[in-house]
């Protein structure tokens, strides 16, 4: 293929693995593909290229296939088993896959092969496999035909008719092979045609299957056969060829195949002819009467999809949806037990549901008139549910109802029932009336009002009436029309106050258990409502003198995300007097060292401020809410209050951008006015009202940015970069002017270190954001309004003040401003004088401070671009920084490095002209001229390679593989070639830094450079090479067998060993071996990934490798399929089968995952207790431990019962003991015995002969009462540990400071020098580690205290 990576390449590559594959089907297709491959090839060149096959382009395979179809139909093949009916299922499997991805022109004139396809259909109708081929073949060539192929070809019509009859076929995979062809044909109708020419046929096929089934089904699954020619007949016209289906048989029961057409036609969607709707809901509803509750459910379903569609389209009248409607509401299913009848029930109620939202869309008052028959008895239906499914489906549909069904002048006539009646001059009886405008929306409103607080729904139900009650607010949030100028109110207000005391009622409780939803019901009410509404329904209950059992403070955090579009003022009048009361109680609360209660009033305060934004948001009344005596108290408490900062920033955001957005808003303000209450008009009149206001906001802002700590400063420098989008260009200078003055004063203080007196840090703030800093800081926020003051603005940041100020950070934001600069209204700031301005920034190289050279590398970077064509003179004065550029210790930096180099290749491969005269050092020499190429800026950067430095030298030979690696395909090979020749030299350097970087560019070159380009340099590269190959220092050993690995991969084994040293033949020999163990375990994963895909049916998803640039992953990349070492190697593959079996694993997990209930054997388990739910868990409980014997099992008992105590131990039971003391100390010591480390692993005893021999000579160790030491005495000359025991060891502090003497508490227990002094080698030392002496041989046989 010509694109190795596309999808009928990955198909053939994944076949060509099968030929070894033990079942005959797979490897047949896979032998016959390299059959043809071999003989494609052969005919194609007569090179062994290995990679031959990869080049056949799909045409090619293509007239293979088919003319092995041919031979193989010609003799009948698929008639008789044998070979060649295999072979013949083999070479439909192979076009199956390759017709898919072949051009529908090309596929266009294959046509003549359906008549092939059409024979083929009855030959392989009981074989699945063959059948599925040939459905994708045949599919494929019906895509590619016109529309008058199709209605005249009886080939087409006839194979058509066949992947239809097979839609209805009994066996699965073929029947969803059939219906996914049949869907991809009608959903794509070839152009011009807007319909597909068999949609009309198809459709009626279906509706004659699907009520010959349904019929067989209620008579109990009789069969009928059913003999039936459709023909295609037009007045005045010729007899069209009709879609005959042969073959045909009634297989399966007649329940499954109308369930499998009724899914179907679902699938079809969009596909499903319109026209045939009508004659299809007949055959739905009278499955509605048969005791088949899956035929029904299916019916149901179908019924649902269809009225859901018909709301987007008039695919059914309003005569069908109607008497559809009515006869589906006729047809509810009689209630019963079991998961099975409400499932069907769940299926009738979602049906009803989308038949009023299409009944709604027809006929709006028949529908409100209907809901309010049906809503009073589906809504019982959710108390009595018992599973999770009807539950849903009826609050879908319920939901439905209120949304699509409620009418605006029903509404409107239920506020008018609101209403006072001796205003109206009315009976009250009268609202209850049916008949009555209105009456139903307030009834409707009443059974969700008692449902909220009936018994019958406070367990599951609960959540699905809340949320009913939710819908409700959002359908109520109609504003009524008024004449007054103030904005009405919604009607949720009028109508849903009980429903908002019933939910908040509700919230209040904390055994409470449907909080989310109930907090949902409250959020639409404020969202539709508005705050103050709420707040006067529901009061926080926080003011003085309230009553502090029933405050809601819980209602703030609700607030914050809902509130918008509502009145500033209110904000004002409420919650500003609210906080300073709240402010207050703080204050007295710490004055009286009540820290506790002084934060929970603070935390108040922050959640009334966090409100701020949302009532800047879109607010009614902006001009007359935010004045100055409001914008005045934001200050004092900006200035004030340093944890309400973030609020009144953001809100001063949000109320600009408000304002400016409505202001230029080209919506309709009809529309506008209907929906926010204000209109484009309104929002010029704000905006004007802000910008005259912008200057003092910004003072404020300035001031409070200057006393905020180091980098929590980011929200205030985001506002005011929005408030300096209003500002006047008058106004921008003026700021401008001001800033500039300040910051040259505070410039021109001597700068000191952080922490001493200066401008660099005061003293009494360290960690408050430098004069300097802040002032920088606002003038980049500045930056994308500064065109009046631009070129001001760019010489203050390019004079020596900023850019050679000892600050580093004053550094970095001066050149920041300078590339913000340039990049701004495309350079005009620079324009004529560029030059000028890249001299200053060599000049001042001298003194860029270290963490400056990341901004400075970017800032050149932006000017490089820019430079004429005249002026690429100056390109030469920054190739030194840059190439220095890419050795630095910060990564960013390095990548702004490379990213300069790059970008001064681009600029010198756009031409232009070199005077060499005005280079900067060069001014003496010859007035030539150069011309600006790619070559002879390649050349200027290699003048680095003469530098005097290893630094340098391997700064020059990084930056080169970067300029070859991206300019690989413009340099001509006479450069390239050169510049490999004379890089390999660098290979024998003995500066390992410059081999590092040479190695780095062999790695470069053997990948982007052709291979034509490498070969002749093989000779002298390969032995450079392998001279390093022992080298372990820098990972050289490692990356030069990568590069072997990746010339054995491109120029083969042998032109490779023939240039390796015979001493070194070995490694070569490894890497052979390592490739073929690599090859092997490659094909074995992928054996075992595809058995797991095929058992699970989809992939496991495999962790992504971090991205990194194309060049690091060339340069750092190993790109190599062999592990670094042998045992990685093994690693690997040792942990192959868990990788190919993490789906296994993955479906095992899930298998083990569940609820589990914890609970301890000695406590009965009381499922009725609170703290219940906290004992459930989804892991698995840990098996219970044994559990400790009773202190009393330890003691012998006499026949009542007592514990009898022994004063004196039996010699029987010391001899117990000090037998089984000998056991442990066998096992601990003995030939076979082992210890244990610290981190618990077992250590066996290496010296068994030795230490066995050294115990047979030590002394037994007596165990007595009085025993306060453990003295062990050997003749061999051994160290070993042993604490002394003494009376009372088990009651001693685990903690303890020392050891207690009587002077006092000794702090360490030691070995005193005098006791070690004077050790000589093979002398045996006295003090063990108590202090003591050891008693052995030489030595003294009583231990003595030092």
């Amino acid at each position: 293929m010509a694109d190795d990576s596309s999808p009928l390449e990955a198909a053939f590559a994944k076949i060509r693995t099968q030929t070894n594959s033990g079942v005959p089907a797979v490897r047949r297709p896979a032998t016959l593909l390299l059959a043809i491959e071999n003989t494609l090839t052969s005919q194609q060149s007569t090179s062994a290229d290995a990679d031959a096959a990869a080049q056949l382009p799909p045409q090619a395979y293509l007239v293979a296939l088919l003319s092995t179809l041919s031979q193989l139909t010609t003799t009948a093949a698929a008639s008789q088993a044998g070979e060649k009916r295999e072979l013949l299922e083999a070479t439909l499997y192979l076009l199956s896959l390759l017709t898919p991805h072949l051009d529908p022109s090309l596929l266009r004139s294959k046509a003549a092969v359906l008549s092939t396809l059409q024979a083929l259909f009855p030959s392989f109708q009981t074989h699945a496999p063959a059948l599925k081929s040939l459905i994708a073949i045949a599919q494929a060539l019906l895509a590619s035909l016109a529309p008058q192929q199709l209605e005249k070809d009886l080939a087409a019509r006839s194979v058509f008719a066949s992947i239809l009859a097979l839609t209805n076929d009994a066996r699965p995979k073929v029947r969803r092979r059939a219906q996914e062809a049949i869907t991809a044909l009608l959903s794509a109708p070839p152009p011009p045609a807007v319909v597909h020419p068999y949609g009309a046929e198809t459709a009626s096929w279906i509706l004659d299957k699907l009520e010959e089934a349904v019929k067989g089904a209620k008579r109990g699954g009789k069969k009928q056969e059913v003999v039936e020619q459709k023909k295609g007949k037009g007045k005045g016209e010729k007899e069209k060829p009709a879609i005959v289906i042969a073959g045909e048989e009634n297989q399966g029961s007649d329940e499954s195949r109308a369930i499998a057409l009724l899914v179907f036609i679902k699938n079809l969607g969009n596909a499903w002819n319109d026209a045939s709707t009508p004659q299809l809901l007949p055959t739905l509803l009278s499955t509605l009467t048969l005791s088949s509750p899956h035929l029904t459910l299916s019916a149901l379903t179908l019924l649902s999809h269809l009225f859901s569609a018909a709301r987007e389209a008039d695919s059914i009248s309003a005569n069908s949806v109607k008497e559809t409607l009515e006869a589906l509401i006729a047809a509810k299913p009689k209630g019963g037990e079991g998961e099975n009848s409400e499932k069907l029930t769940a299926g009738w109620i979602e049906g009803v549901g989308e038949g009023m939202v299409a009944f709604a869309r027809t006929e709006p008052t028949g529908a409100l008139a209907q809901t309010s028959v049906l809503f009073p008895s589906v809504l019982p239906i959710l108390a009595s549910a018992t599973t999770p499914v009807l539950r849903q489906a009826v609050a879908t549909s319920l939901d439905l109802m209120i949304r699509h069904t409620i009418t605006d002048a029903e509404i409107i006539a239920a506020l008018d029932l609101e209403r006072p009646t001796a205003a109206k001059g009315k009976d009250k009886s009268a609202a209850t009336s049916p008949d009555v405008p209105g009456s139903a929306l307030v009834a409707l409103i009443d059974l969700v009002d008692k449902a909220l607080t009936s018994p019958r729904y406070a367990a599951n139900s609960l959540p699905h009436v809340l949320g009913l009650a939710k819908s409700l607010f959002f359908r109520l949030r109609l504003r009524p029309s008024s004449s007054s100028s103030t904005r009405p109110l919604p009607a949720a207000t009028s109508l849903l106050g009980k429903t908002l005391v019933l939910v908040g009622k509700m919230r209040e409780d904390e055994r409470f258990e449907w909080k989310r939803e109930a907090e949902g019901v409250l959020d639409a009410a404020i969202k539709v409502s508005g705050p103050e509404w709420v707040l006067s329904t529901m009061p926080l209950g926080l003011e003085e003198g309230a009553n502090p059992t029933r405050a809601r403070a819980w209602l703030l955090p609700l607030l914050k995300p809902s509130i918008t579009n509502t009145r500033l003022g209110h904000f004002r009048e409420y919650f500003v007097p609210l906080s300073a009361e709240m402010f207050a109680k703080a204050e007295k609360a710490r004055a009286g060292d009540k820290g506790m209660e002084a934060k929970v009033w603070e935390t108040l305060v922050g959640q009334i401020w966090s409100l701020l934004p949302g009532y800047c948001e879109y607010p009614t009344d902006l001009v007359a809410a935010f004045d100055n005596s409001f914008v005045s108290l934001l200050g004092t408490v900006l200035y004030s209050q340093a944890s309400l900062r973030p609020s009144i920033f953001r809100s001063l955001s949000t109320i600009l951008a408000s304002a400016t957005s409505l202001a230029s808003s080209a919506s309709p303000p009809e529309l506008l006015q209907a929906q926010f209450g204000l209109t484009p008009a309104e929002g010029k009149v704000a905006l004007a009202h802000l910008k005259a206001m912008a200057p003092s906001i910004l003072g404020v802002a300035f001031n409070v940015y200057g006393m905020l700590p180091r980098g929590e400063g980011a929200y205030v420098l985001t506002t005011v970069a929005d408030w300096f989008a209003v500002l006047e260009p008058k106004e921008v200078q003026e700021t401008y002017g001001r800033m500039e003055t300040l910051l040259k004063q505070a410039l021109a203080e001597p700068y000191v270190k952080p922490g001493q007196k200066g401008h660099g840090a005061p003293v009494e703030k360290d960690d408050t954001i430098p004069t300097t800093h802040s002032l920088l800081d606002i003038l980049i926020a500045l930056i994308p309004y500064a065109g009046p003051v631009e070129k001001q603005f760019f010489d203050l940041a390019l004079s020596s003040s900023v850019l050679g100020s000892q600050d580093q950070a004053v550094q970095k934001k001066g050149y920041r401003i300078l590339a913000r600069l340039a990049e701004e209204r495309n350079g005009k700031v620079v324009e004529g004088r560029i030059g000028d301005v890249v001299d200053a920034l060599v000049e001042n190289a001298s003194v860029v401070a270290q963490g400056a050279k990341r901004d400075r590398t970017l800032l050149l970077s932006t000017l490089v671009p820019l430079l004429p064509a005249d002026s690429l003179h100056h390109i030469p004065s920054l190739i030194p920084e840059a190439v220095l550029g890419t050795k630095e210790s910060n990564e960013r930096t390095r990548e702004a490095a490379y990213e300069l180099i790059v970008g001064m290749g681009r600029k010198m491969g756009e031409g232009g002209e070199i005077h060499r005269n005005k280079v900067k050092g060069m001014e003496d020499g010859m007035e030539d001229v150069a011309k600006a190429t790619l070559e002879e800026f390649i050349t200027m950067v290699s003048a680095g390679l003469a530098g005097s430095s290893p630094h340098m030298i391997s700064a020059t030979i990084t930056s080169l593989s970067r300029l070859v690696f991206e300019f690989h395909a413009e340099l001509p090979r006479e450069t390239l070639s050169e510049l490999l020749t004379t890089l390999i030299i660098f290979l024998s350097s003995a500066n390992r830094e410059i081999v590092r970087s040479a190695i780095g560019y062999v790695k470069v070159a053997i990948v982007s450079l052709p291979g034509s380009l490498v070969e002749p340099s093989l000779p002298a590269l390969i032995p450079a090479l392998i001279n390093w190959s022992h080298e372990h220092s820098n990972h050289f050993k490692v990356k030069i067998r990568h590069i072997l690995e990746r010339l054995v991969r491109k120029f083969g084994i042998d032109k490779i060993e023939r240039e390796v040293p015979e001493d070194d033949r070995k490694l070569v020999q490894n890497i052979r071996k390592r490739q073929m163990r690599s090859k092997k375990k490659k094909e074995a994963n992928q054996a075992a990934e595809e058995d797991a895909e095929m058992d699970d049916g989809e992939a496991a998803p495999r962790p992504q490798a971090a991205t990194r640039s194309a060049y690091d992953e060339v340069l750092y990349g190993s790109d190599s399929d062999i592990s670094a070492s042998d045992d990685d190697d093994r690693g690997a593959a040792a942990s192959a089968p868990k990788t190919a079996n993490r789906k296994s694993m993955m479906r095992k997990k899930k298998q083990e995952e569940g609820a589990y209930l914890h609970e301890d054997e000695d406590e009965v388990l009381d499922l009725l207790d609170d703290r219940m739910m906290s004992r459930i868990s989804a892991a698995r409980p840990a098996p219970a431990a044994a559990a400790r014997k009773p202190l009393a099992s330890h003691f012998k008992t006499d026949e009542t019962g007592r514990m009898k105590i022994a004063e004196d131990e039996s010699d029987e039971d010391v001899g117990t003991t000090a037998e089984a003391m000998g056991a442990y100390l066998e096992a601990m010591r003995g030939e076979d015995g082992h210890t244990r480390d610290a981190k618990g692993r077992a250590k066996f005893n290496k010296t068994q002969g030795k230490r066995s021999r050294a115990d047979e000579d030590e002394e037994d160790v007596p165990v007595t009462e009085g025993l306060k030491e453990l003295e062990v005495s050997g003749k061999r000359n051994k160290k070993f540990k042993k604490d002394s025991v003494r009376v009372g060891g088990d009651f001693k502090a685990k903690n303890a400071g020392g050891d207690v003497h009587k002077g006092g508490m000794q702090p360490y227990a030691f070995v005193p020098l005098s006791s070690v002094a004077g050790k000589k080698k093979n002398q045996r030392t006295d003090a063990n580690i108590t202090g003591h002496k050891r008693s052995g041989k030489g030595g003294n046989n009583k231990a003595q205290r030092k």
